[in-house]
């Protein structure tokens, strides 16, 4: 338990800081069409085309003393690639919303960009944005575990990943002993049972943001 505070701290700053910019370059995107779409998407499909996994591994092995010092900057490089796959989906997103009736009742009213996207743009995206959040911090949950685990990271003593590699590498007896199995199953739960949670969570945003769930 003690070892999930900074497994969580980092998965929702992570989950934050990437719908921050896959939201903001979405809906700038969708929304300005032209010139801007076509430079952003450009910019996305770029980011789209580059291997996740590698790319995390060659910023992780730059920044490894920074991360070391600073905990919360591993939430940024986990960020690095994974907001280019929301922001396309955000862009579809507003393109269908630009053709509804209260978007174009807003502008015929005189209303300002900034309060069209505030108060009809962002407000609609609000339930897609929630379950992203909540994805994105099972991405990066997995994604720090793994990477403590194969020891790219400096070792904290609470972290699950290092528990495990602990066990794998340094400690390797206890595989093959009785006593073992609660080494290995104790982070591998806790890292089972949390992820449930949020699933859980997921399906219950979805039920408070979508009425016909809600009526069932």
């Amino acid at each position: 338990v003690h070892g999930s505070r900074d497994v969580i701290f980092v998965a929702v700053l992570t989950a934050l800081i990437t719908c921050t910019i896959g939201v903001t370059l979405g809906v700038a995107s969708g929304f300005m069409g032209g010139k801007v779409d076509a430079a952003l998407m450009t910019a996305v499909d770029i980011f789209l085309t580059i291997p996740g996994f590698p790319l995390l591994l060659v910023v992780v092995g730059l920044t490894r003393d920074l991360i070391a010092r600073a905990p919360f900057l591993m939430a940024f490089v986990l960020s690095v690639t994974a907001w280019a796959g929301l922001a396309r989906s955000i862009r579809s997103q507003v393109l269908s919303f630009k053709e509804k009736e209260f978007i174009e009742a807003a502008k015929t009213l005189g209303l300002g960009t900034t309060h069209i996207l505030l108060s009809e743009v962002i407000p609609n995206l609000m339930p897609y944005i929630a379950m992203n959040i909540i994805i994105g911090m099972t991405g990066a949950i997995y994604a720090q575990v793994g990477l403590y685990f194969l020891g790219i990271l400096p070792s904290t003593p609470t972290n699950w990943g290092v528990m495990l590699n602990l066990v794998s590498n340094q400690l390797l007896g206890l595989i093959y002993s009785k006593g073992g199995i609660y080494y290995i199953m104790t982070p591998i739960m806790c890292i089972l049972l949390l992820q449930l949670g949020l699933v859980l969570l997921t399906e219950a945003t979805d039920e408070i943001f979508n009425p016909r769930l809600r009526e069932e």
